[in-house]
């Protein structure tokens, strides 16, 4: 079946669309943001462009941790909105129009929830819910607005007065992997989050190692699938993913100096005392990131008390 969303966007846009994505998930952000460029310059009053340019810079500062693109994600989602509710107002029967507005207030539900400010999350949800609900009620094959929709009432179920809520957000954002065309990888990622979250490991495993067989050099998937192991306390697979992480972060500092860190807590918690000093010392105590270069001084004074107490 061919989804309706084609038939609201010309050929040319929506394969612009999709290979964009692929090229960010595989972190080749300069070619994704020309590529999500093209679009918002093509559909000038038309939300897509903003969203994909805002999901983009939220990708990229997650990953490379520069503030510069954490302003331009907030810029472009709080351009969005503005450009998004003056074209559903423009174009009230426009199905699309409605879940790429809800779109961007749902990228914002998700990083808020996430970093555990439930307030803002909570007040993103509320927009965001009444656009998609619209989109779904224009056109039912949109399964792309059941992401936004199961976030919703995932974070909403975190409430214990309202039952049911949190299966039913689970159930609605694999509803947005299984048929969604635009956010099948946002909502798998989002997805095999929220079950770390609740300490399904390896459900959320499941979901992301086919999407590491896609994009097997991407550090986005690679994280989590880190974090599963690491916090499940099986450090040998935890270990396994990053120096893996070590190896796709040549290029990016602040990607290494987290893998680092966690590597080094690794050595330490299985008494690897000098192999983690040796590691440690070899990572420059002065640069960019000093959060984090703080974090791995404190770890490598840490490995050197141990070592001379195991050498006394």
């Amino acid at each position: 079946m061919i989804f309706s969303l084609l038939l609201f966007f010309p050929v040319n846009i929506d394969s612009t669309i999709l290979n964009g994505m692929d090229a960010a998930y595989e972190e080749h952000f300069n070619k994704a943001e020309s590529l999500f460029l093209y679009v918002k310059k093509s559909m000038k009053a038309h939300p897509v462009g903003y969203f994909l340019l805002a999901s983009l810079y939220e990708l990229e500062y997650i990953d490379e941790g520069i503030e510069e693109k954490k302003e331009k994600f907030y810029a472009y989602a709080d351009s969005g909105e503005r450009i998004g509710e003056r074209y559903i107002k423009e174009n009230p029967e426009d199905a699309l129009g409605y879940f790429f507005t809800g779109g961007i207030y749902t990228i914002q539900v998700f990083y808020f929830g996430l970093n555990g400010d439930y307030l803002k999350a909570l007040m993103k949800a509320l927009p965001a819910l009444d656009d998609l609900s619209k989109c779904i009620k224009k056109d039912t094959t949109i399964y792309d607005a059941y992401l936004g929709l199961g976030g919703y009432n995932y974070f909403k179920g975190l409430f214990p007065f309202v039952r049911g809520a949190k299966e039913e957000g689970l159930r609605q954002i694999s509803l947005a992997i299984n048929k969604g065309r635009y956010t099948r990888n946002l909502a798998s990622i989002g997805l095999a989050n929220l079950y770390i979250r609740e300490k399904k490991y390896e459900q959320a495993r499941l979901i992301l190692r086919d999407l590491l067989k896609r994009y097997p050099d991407s550090r986005t998937i690679s994280w989590p699938i880190f974090t599963s192991f690491f916090e499940e306390g099986k450090m040998d697979s935890a270990l396994f993913y990053v120096d893996r992480l070590l190896e796709l972060s040549n290029t990016n500092e602040y990607c290494f100096l987290q893998a680092s860190y966690f590597k080094a807590k690794i050595l330490l918690n299985e008494k690897r005392y000098r192999e983690a000093l040796e590691f440690l010392s070899q990572i420059k105590t002065e640069g960019s990131f000093m959060d984090w270069r703080k974090k791995l001084i404190a770890l490598r004074k840490d490995a050197e008390k141990c070592l001379q107490k195991e050498t006394k």
